[in-house]
């Protein structure tokens, strides 16, 4: 990774005495908001760091071979980075500081030559000292090796055994989260589905839609099918390849809905109160007509059960290519492939009987609907440090690819006595022979999603988060948008025109398509290592 320097170096003098050898020069503006850097002596026991700030920072001292840094801590590139004995030689710039500058170092417990450096009320500095001999394992060639600041993740390292990590500051390889999802979607459409009549009106007229009296109980005009509030779970598992300084990793997420069950249930009394039908339009003259479930007049008793069933899924994979590090904040390109899932059902139940003879009948209808979307996908990630805890987190991403629809339609028809059915015939009401089975269809699709995402850092390891996003689909299929209100009487197993051997042609089959959204919230927590 391009390694860029907006800020410079403290000058760090380790002596038993606490001499220091050189004095920090702030001579940019100061960066606030960073992490405390961290500097650890190679002997603790036997060297003392002394750190002198800029005038407007406190000065911070230690005899643990460890110092932190003030959070506005400026330096510059005109002196040494590290002076340090033994190794290895290690330190912890501050979360957001780039390198830049020379790199000493230490050779037989002694400083090379610096050049001289202003001090803040003038004069010059930087000669060189004797320093404390290291370790036995002292390499007195090594050099002092430094990690870029990760502006996201954690401070940047520096060591002096060839990169390797040696505390919690080194950023994370590895990172999964889990969060719940309180999504809304959009609404169902149906026609009319169920209708009623004021008591007393005519058989041949009840529940006819464009008739004095009839109202819409469901579907059509008494409004849209809603499902509410749609929880589910989401997990995502990440990981930067090994050697890459954060330039390319992988991030997988998988999310999945509950299934999410509305019922709508409308039944009579022992006189067949309210007058309840369902309405279509019979292709032989054009005009509105209804089958009637329940009527006050013959004390036709019974109810009709309305079920809409909706199940969301998916799951993306994506390389991540880190575009470069800003102040506070970091660009990743994602680059991948993604996968959704609709299945939609819609089931009609109508039970009528009629107790003066002792027959009823029982009518289903189920309309099932689902689209598999599968393609690539392009995104752009920007994470920010708000401050030392507080993270913000924006992704758009798009998906270009294919929606492949599937659609199915079947029907039955029971008559029943009180002993028990005693004839079944294939189709219902909107379901018939006709438009019964199974038809697919592939359509080119697109999938975009925007997420918002705000995270506080519990720990190095820990950050909880809440957020919301948007998803779209430019086609799906829903199951009542496959329902053709045109009948033929010759295809229902109901009346008495009723003949199988007709070959009618309504209602037919057919593959409706329309656009979806997926919305919400979600919170959750991420681990990382």
């Amino acid at each position: 990774m391009k390694l860029r320097t907006f800020a410079s170096l403290a000058a760090l003098a380790l002596s038993g005495t606490g001499v220091s050898l050189a004095q920090e020069v702030s001579l940019g503006t100061p960066t606030p908001r960073l992490r405390p850097a961290v500097v650890r002596a190679a002997n603790p026991e036997t060297v003392t760091t002394v750190y002198t700030g800029p005038a407007s920072s406190p000065t911070v001292m230690t005899t643990e071979g460890e110092i932190r840094l003030p959070r506005s801590t400026t330096v510059t590139s005109k002196a040494p980075k590290v002076i340090a004995s033994g190794g290895p030689n290690e330190i912890h710039l501050p979360r957001q500081t780039s390198y830049g500058g020379p790199i000493l170092q230490v050779q037989d417990g002694v400083l090379p030559p610096t050049r001289p450096m202003p001090l803040p009320g003038g004069g010059m500095s930087g000669q060189p000292q004797p320093m404390p001999a290291g370790p036995s394992n002292y390499s007195p060639s090594a050099p002092v090796i430094i990690h870029e600041g990760h502006p996201y993740e954690g401070g940047a390292i520096l060591d002096g055994n060839n990169g390797a990590c040696f505390d919690n500051a080194c950023r994370p390889r590895i990172w999964g989260s889990v969060d719940y999802l309180l999504l809304f979607s959009k609404r169902a459409n149906t026609p009319p589905l169920v209708t009623s009549s004021p008591a007393g009106t005519p058989i041949p007229a009840s529940g006819v839609l464009g008739l004095p009296g009839t109202s819409v109980l469901l579907g059509g005009s008494a409004g849209d099918l809603s499902y509410g509030g749609i929880s589910g779970l989401r997990a995502t598992l990440g990981f930067w390849l090994p050697g890459q300084q954060d330039v390319l990793g992988f991030e997988a997420t998988g999310f999945a809905t509950e299934d999410k069950l509305q019922s709508y249930q409308f039944r009579s009394n022992a006189n067949g109160s309210p007058i309840l039908a369902r309405p279509f339009v019979s292709v032989a003259n054009g005009q509105e007509n209804s089958l009637l479930v329940t009527s006050d007049l013959p004390g036709l008793v019974g109810g009709v059960d309305t079920t809409l069933n909706l199940r969301v899924w998916g799951a993306e994979g994506n390389t991540l290519v880190n575009l470069g590090d800003l102040a506070y904040s970091r660009n990743t390109l994602l680059l991948g492939v993604r996968y959704f899932d609709l299945h939609e059902t819609l089931t009609m139940t109508q039970t009528s009987y009629l107790p003066l003879v002792d027959q009823g009948s029982l009518i289903s209808d189920a309309f099932s609907a689902r689209t598999q979307f599968a393609g690539a996908q392009i995104g752009l990630r920007k994470s920010f440090n708000l401050t030392d805890r507080l993270t913000a987190e924006m992704t758009g991403k798009i998906a270009l690819g294919v929606s492949h629809h599937n659609v199915g339609i079947r029907g039955t028809t029971t008559a029943f006595t009180s002993n028990g059915p005693f004839q079944v015939a294939r189709g219902g009401l909107l379901a018939l022979q006709s438009n019964m089975g199974t038809t697919t269809r592939n359509d080119f699709g697109f999938l975009p999603e925007l997420e918002l995402k705000l995270g506080y850092r519990v720990t190095d390891n820990l950050t909880v988060f809440a957020g919301g996003n948007f998803m779209y689909l430019s086609n799906v299929v829903r199951a009542g948008d496959q329902i053709d209100r045109n009948i033929d009487l010759r295809n229902l197993p109901s009346s008495v025109q009723f003949n199988p051997n007709a070959n009618a042609a309504a209602p037919v089959r057919r593959v409706v398509d329309t656009d979806y959204w997926l919305t919400g919230g979600n919170f959750g927590m991420q681990l990382k290592y």
